[in-house]
């Protein structure tokens, strides 16, 4: 099943873009984690589209937008690349690797067949070259080990950076898409309040802003701690890595601190009700709640099937750290060859 797009980005309509992915995942001709989870994801895209219909539209509608802003507005794709990291990029590297050991293997089986060519040669002199050549054998043979090993490590680090785009790219689209519906229940409700959920709406604003800032700061502060242990195992200094994971461990306590600062002082003042709609000022240091727009029924079907979304959030955690990377693992080539063999002397 084709997916649709626009302008070089996917516009992924609920429900039919897992129908999409399960089809292309079972047609390719080949095993991978996607094939097992299709048919939960596409029980799971039903629920929610059925669940709160408008928001899964106005979700697919901010991700495509937000797709599309990074292939027209090429220094905007650049930044976040900088930013969360390319995996595309890394994996190219771990190829490069693999193409090294492919290559040292070669000269090393070019090596072993010259020296083993001359068998009729035999004196003290032909077994001390013969001697002095299998120690040569022995360093092609640990290069080539050293350079697939690289590969495979680089690749695994691609894995880890996928994951972690994956999970603040996604933060940021349900940022967006809340700030959104927020700001739509906010205009529905000026009139009744006489304004007062545009002001109220501003200060929940700068609040959330503050608490999602914080979270990609820590996000990153974890990338860069896994970063650094990547780096010991395969002998560099991982201190480079280590002073960017205490810098952005610290900007997110800065963040963290001034969201706390500003709902000490009543700034989260515009929620919305569990059933839908707006509400004006709320209590003093009230949290907001998540906005639902008009059609809505996911938070009574989460008041009555508590156990049942929690089992939902672990199996999408799951899938997230344990398909993804694995499946982007074996795609591009490294996870699955082998390391070259050299021909022994």
């Amino acid at each position: 099943m084709p997916t649709p797009s626009l302008g070089g980005a996917d516009i992924k309509i609920p429900v039919y873009s897992s129908l999409a992915n399960a089809a292309n995942s079972w047609s390719d001709g080949k095993f991978s984690i996607g094939d097992v989870t299709a048919a939960p994801d596409i029980a799971l895209s039903i629920l929610n589209t059925a669940l709160d219909p408008l928001g899964a539209i106005l979700k697919s509608a901010v991700e495509y937008l937000m797709d599309l802003l990074l292939e027209v507005v090429k220094p905007l794709g650049e930044a976040v690349d900088f930013l969360l990291g390319n995996p595309d990029a890394i994996y190219e590297h771990a190829g490069k690797w693999q193409t090294i050991a492919e290559s040292i293997a070669d000269q090393g089986n070019q090596h072993a067949q010259t020296v083993t060519a001359t068998p009729t040669w035999q004196s003290p002199a032909a077994e001390a070259y013969r001697q002095t050549q299998r120690t040569l054998n022995d360093s092609f043979q640990a290069a080539t080990g050293a350079a697939s090993a690289m590969g495979k490590w680089v690749s695994a680090v691609g894995s880890g950076v996928a994951i972690f785009r994956d999970l603040m790219w996604g933060m940021l689209v349900d940022f967006v898409t809340e700030i959104i519906k927020s700001a739509i229940l906010a205009l529905a409700a000026a009139i009744p309040s006489a304004g007062t959920s545009i002001g109220a709406f501003t200060g929940w604003l700068g609040v959330r802003s503050s608490m999602i800032a914080g979270k990609f700061a820590k996000k990153l502060s974890k990338l860069m701690k896994w970063c650094a242990k990547v780096a010991r195992k395969l002998g560099f200094s991982g201190r480079a890595f280590d002073r960017a994971a205490e810098s952005l461990s610290r900007l997110a306590q800065r963040f963290g601190q001034n969201a706390a600062r500003r709902i000490a002082r009543g700034d989260t003042t515009y929620y919305s009700r569990p059933g839908g709609g707006a509400e004006g000022p709320a209590a003093p240091n009230q949290l907001p709640v998540d906005p639902q727009l008009p059609g809505s029924s996911r938070p009574t079907w989460n008041e009555h099937n508590g156990g049942v979304q929690d089992v939902i959030d672990k199996y999408e955690n799951a899938k997230k750290y344990g398909q993804e990377p694995v499946d982007n693992y074996y795609n591009e080539g490294t996870g699955r060859e082998g390391t070259p063999s050299v021909q022994d002397i």
